[in-house]
Parts: structure tokens; C-alpha cells; sequence
């Protein structure tokens, strides 16, 4: 059963605009942090009930700075700006793609892709985030006996693996401050956002006869924005 399956590689990946942005904004972090290695995860998952999460949303630092944003955000990945000669290193740590070569696909009812659906594999997040990308697998070992500045609270291994540095709390700081000040990418992104809202509204009003002469009219109403939303946003 785990043999014999064609593969199903990903085509014509291509990356968001949303990325140059995030490069200028690893340099601008960089620069702010010289000399000192650090890590910024995604967080994990929620449990809502039983084997019910609630729908993910990473940590607003770590999808400023990878661009890694909406559907495409997976729990417990971690970034990590590593020290090199000439400042750093970004490296994204992902849980790839579980084949169906691999136990995971139908045994790990978390993250095998029989249960929650295909992700990138490390090579397709390279590409996709156009960053370096590794197993997260990979990170206890990547990370232990290396002092770093994160943020804590928001991923088990990190907290364990990561001992307190003199820097987090200025890290800590420092990205919110960072996305106080918003580039041309996301106050395009605000305007789209108010756009599709007003159209919403209208669609309300447009609804609103419907809804008088309706029973439980409030359904009427919800439906059309809530119509709105699945077609311009997240829901």
C-alpha cells in the first residue's frame, strides 16, 4: 500500500510579492541584532475539542518576517536568523509534506497527509519563500547548546531547547515595533482589506428587503456578508 505511487510533485511555483518584503524586512532585523542568533516560532495549534483545532493563525512576527501567511501556515515551524560572517542566516524550519512512502500519511491523524492534506515539501518551501528550509525535525538538535534571543511562550521545543537570553525582551520589542510602521505591501493589503468590507456592507444592503420578509432575517444578512467574505477573504 505505501509502494507504487506515481509522484506528485508541485509545478509552477512562484512566490508572493509579499516576499521582497520580507527580505528587506530580515535585513532591517539583522542589522538590528548583530552577533546575536535568533528564533522566531510560528506557535502551535489549539485544541478546541477531542480532535477539533481551532483554525491556525501564526505568530504575527513569524509571518512578517517569512511571508508564510493564511492557509499556507503551519503550526510549530520555527525560523531561525543564524549567525554567519557577514550578519545572518535565515533558515525556515517546516514539517514537510508526509508522503505516502512514509507511516505519517496514515498513521498521524496531526499532520499525515491522508488526514489534514498535502504541504509543501522542504525543497517547494525553498522555492515558494525563496529561504533555505529544513525538517523541523531537525531543530532540537540545530538549536541545543546555541545561545539565542526568541520568543518564548508560543513553541514547547523552542522554550526547552532555548535557554533565557539577555536579548529576548528586546526582541520581543523590537518586532512589534517593526510592524508598527507599515511598507507600501501591506498598506495596499489594508486598502484591499476596506475595499472588499465596503462591498460587503453593500451586499447587506442589497440584501436587506430579503431579510425583512424573511423569517429569522438575520440569516439573510449574515449570508451575504459572510457570502462577501468566502469570495474576497479568509473564511
Amino acid at each position: 500500500m505505501k509502494s507504487g505511487w506515481l509522484p506528485t510533485p508541485l509545478v509552477g511555483i512562484t512566490q508572493d510579492e509579499v516576499i521582497q518584503y520580507c527580505v528587506n524586512r530580515r535585513a532591517q532585523l539583522s542589522e538590528a541584532f548583530v552577533g546575536t542568533r535568533l528564533v522566531i516560532p510560528s506557535g502551535s495549534s489549539k485544541q478546541r475539542s477531542n480532535d477539533t483545532d481551532y483554525l491556525y493563525r501564526p505568530h504575527s512576527a513569524f509571518a512578517y518576517y517569512t511571508g508564510v501567511q493564511g492557509v499556507e501556515a503551519e503550526p510549530d515551524s520555527v525560523l531561525v536568523m543564524d549567525l554567519v560572517d557577514d550578519g545572518h542566516l535565515p533558515l525556515l524550519f517546516i514539517n514537510p509534506r508526509s508522503t505516502r512512502e512514509t507511516e505519517a500519511f496514515y498513521q498521524d491523524a496531526k499532520n499525515g497527509e491522508l488526514w489534514v492534506g498535502r504541504r509543501f515539501t522542504t525543497d517547494e518551501a525553498s522555492q515558494r519563500y525563496g529561504i533555505e528550509v529544513r525538517d523541523v525535525k531537525e531543530l532540537t538538535k540545530f538549536l541545543k547548546g546555541k545561545p539565542a534571543a526568541a520568543l518564548h511562550g508560543y513553541d514547547g521545543v523552542v522554550d526547552t531547547v532555548v535557554k533565557p537570553h539577555a536579548r529576548s525582551e528586546e526582541l520581543v520589542n523590537f518586532v512589534s515595533a517593526a510592524r508598527l510602521i507599515k511598507d507600501e505591501y501591506e498598506i495596499a493589503q489594508m486598502q484591499n482589506a476596506v475595499d472588499a468590507t465596503y462591498r460587503g456592507f453593500n451586499d447587506v444592503i442589497s440584501a436587506l428587503p430579503a431579510a425583512m420578509n424573511t423569517p429569522r432575517g438575520e440569516r439573510v444578512v449574515e449570508s451575504a456578508f459572510y457570502g462577501r467574505a468566502r469570495i474576497e477573504g479568509n473564511d
